[in-house]
Order: structure tokens, then sequence, then C-alpha cells
């Protein structure tokens, strides 16, 4: 699904524990200490007000003397326009971003900018679907990061690459990460809920592969700070937890996790992403018990959203569960019309391709297509191969 499309804990960083610097013996402080409290201020705000924060920070980078901080601020507007999936802001101001960086000279500061607006170009590649330029993009963040300051966010830089290599169907790197996080997170003295994100990316992996007790094991762990979370991160518990329910065949389950991810969300207007999200979530759910109207109602719902962004990964999605609508209404001339005119992203997540081939059997098989209806049944046995070649990678 969307995690189901996956639905990826891509962090983008500036957060609190980035902003530790050594003290400066003067009374005043420096530029950029007035823009590490700033930022430490509005930080939990991002997610929940982000268009608000925006504003701040484009009207104080505004009386910004030094160039490196008004750039900080421009990264933190940057922050901002990714969690209102405002993406074409987004690009732009990662351009503007990377401007700066080629002709600044070369410093520990300059080195963390860097890596931040690397780490934020990485999260647009991803939502929109281009997960091999996001790992290149997060790597590129985590070797910048190494020649800065503000050495605190390594793992959350190492938590976005691990998800990238996720949805790549690269399970066995994607641990890799993840556990470089976790020594990281040990050896930098960071708080254990910071330790969440890492918790949610390694119940991932085993839900992939298919291990649900040890999917459960971390799962729960990150339960424990679930009061302390902010929106956007109950949200990915919710509707994450949601998708292992999904895989084990349990769809009330998954609903009932799905469901209580769109409540928390409509009390926020700038998680429409995050909404939608679930919503595409459910619909596949409603199709699996052959509830075609109720499928269509989330459908419907979600679906302007998402070609209007042009995800790729969500777009494939749609037209999966459209082909198994139609397949469900025995309207095999509407199921070919959705494969004819069918995204066809060059990389996508094995559990996408697994969920489309099983509705690719069933209509070949109803076509009398039996030859073609093996193929897609070769396939997915292909990819229940690579699951067993990671579990054993993993051992």
């Amino acid at each position: 699904m969307v995690a189901l499309l996956g639905a990826s804990f891509l962090l983008m960083l500036l957060l609190p524990t980035s902003c530790r610097h050594n003290p400066v013996a003067s009374s005043v402080p420096t530029e950029m200490e007035v823009f590490d409290s700033f930022f430490q201020g509005i930080y939990d705000s991002i997610s929940s007000v982000p268009r608000k924060v925006r504003t701040e920070a484009l009207t104080r980078m505004q009386q910004c003397n030094d160039s490196l901080v008004y750039y900080n601020y421009l990264a933190v507007a940057l922050k901002t326009c990714l969690s209102s999936y405002d993406i074409d802001s987004a690009r732009l101001l990662v351009k503007q971003i990377e401007e700066y960086v080629r002709r600044a000279p070369a410093s520990p500061g300059l080195a963390d900018l860097q890596s931040e607006c690397s780490n934020m170009k990485g999260n647009l590649f991803a939502r929109t679907g281009h997960m091999d330029s996001a790992e290149y993009c997060f790597r590129y963040s985590y070797e910048q990061r190494q020649q800065g300051t503000k050495v605190g966010v390594l793992p959350d830089i190492l938590i976005n690459l691990a998800d990238a290599c996720n949805r790549q169907g690269k399970l066995d790197r994607g641990a890799y990460w993840y556990r470089r996080a976790l020594l990281l997170c040990d050896s930098l003295g960071l708080l254990s809920a910071q330790k969440v994100p890492i918790y949610y990316g390694l119940a991932q992996i085993y839900s992939s592969l298919r291990v649900f007790e040890l999917c459960d094991y971390y799962y729960d762990l990150a339960l424990r700070s679930y009061g302390q979370m902010l929106p956007f991160e109950k949200h990915f518990y919710l509707n994450n937890r949601g998708t292992s329910y999904y895989f084990r065949g349990d769809y009330p389950t998954a609903i009932d996790y799905f469901r209580r991810a769109v409540a928390l969300t409509t009390t926020y207007p700038d998680m429409n992403y995050e909404l939608n999200l679930s919503r595409i979530n459910l619909a596949d759910c409603f199709l699996r018990l052959s509830l075609p109207d109720s499928a269509t109602k989330y459908l419907s719902l979600c679906e302007p959203f998402f070609r209007a962004m042009k995800d790729t990964t969500a777009l494939y999605y749609l037209d999966t569960q459209h082909i198994q609508l139609a397949l469900l209404r025995k309207d095999l001339s509407e199921a070919a019309r959705v494969l004819d005119k069918a995204v066809k992203p060059s990389d996508i997540d094995p559990d996408l391709m697994h969920i489309r081939n099983r509705y690719l059997r069933q209509y070949y098989n109803e076509l009398g297509d039996y030859r073609t209806a093996y193929h897609y049944l070769d396939e997915d046995q292909r990819l229940d191969d690579s699951i067993r070649n990671e579990r054993i990678r993993m051992r």
C-alpha cells in the first residue's frame, strides 16, 4: 500500500537537537544564535501551522546582515513548504539555496546548510515517487553534515536514507542505516523519544518481510512515546501500523487504524497529504472486502489531490485500485481502459507491485488469457523469493 504508499517518515531536519553551539563569550547574541533560539521556539508549530511559521521566517530573513543566517531562515521557509505540500514553492527555494551554496566560501556552517538543502531535496524526490534520486540526496546530506557543526541531526538523515532504501526494496540496506542511526543516537546521548522514527522504520522492514512478531515489537516500542509525538508522527504510527494489518489480511483492524489516522488529520488543515494517504489506504481495504461503494467514496476524496501532485507512486496505486474496482463491478472493458492509460513509473515499491499483480491475475483469468495470468503469478513468486532472500540476508 502507499505505506501503503509506504507512508514514508521522511524527516525534514532542522530539529532542535541541531541547534547546539558552543557558547560565545559575548553578551550580544550573534545572528546565528538568534536564529537557533527562534527555531527552537517554533519547531513544534511547523507541522501544525506551517504558513504562520513561514511568514515569520521570511520576515526575520529580511532583517539579516549575515548571508548564511539569511539562507538558514530560507531553509525554514522551505521546510514549511514541504509540511504544507506546496511542492512548486519548495522546488524554487531549493534552487535559491543551492545557488547560494555554490558561490559561498566553504565553512562548517555552509556544510550544515548544504546538508539541510540536500535533505529537503531528497524529500521532494521522495514525495513525487523518485526514490533513487531521494536516496542519492540523503546520502549526500549525510556526507555534508559530517563536515558541519550540527551533528545532532545525523541520525535523522540516516532515517531518511534508510526509508528511501526500504521503498526501493533494499531492505537489508535500510536495516543497516536504521541500526547505524540507533548507534549514533546512543553515542550522541539523544533521548529515547528521538529513537521512535527508527522503531517505525524497523517495524516497516519487518512488515515488508512479513515477520509480524518483530514488526509489532518495534511498533510497541514506538507506542510508548505516543503522547509526546507531534501530529505527523502520530499519523505515521496509525497509518503504518494499519498497513501491517493489511498485509496480514486483517482488513477490519487495518480500517480501524486508518480511520483513526483520518480523524487525527482532519483537525490539522495543512496535513492534506497525510489525510489523503489514509483515504487511499482505506479504499484498498474496502476493495479487499468486496465493498466497491465504500472504496469509491474514499477514492473520489483522495484522487484529485494525488493527481494534482503528480505523485507517480500514488498514481500507480490509484490505477491499481481502479482495476480492482472495475473487476468487482464485472466491467472488463473499464479495467482494460485503466490498464491502457495507467502510469508506468521507473521504480515502484515491491509491495505495490504485489498488489497490482494480484489484481492483474484476476483480470487475465477472467479474460481467459491464462498464459498472461500465469506470467503475473510467476512475477509474484519472484517477489516472494526476493523477500525470502532478504530474510536470510538479515539473519
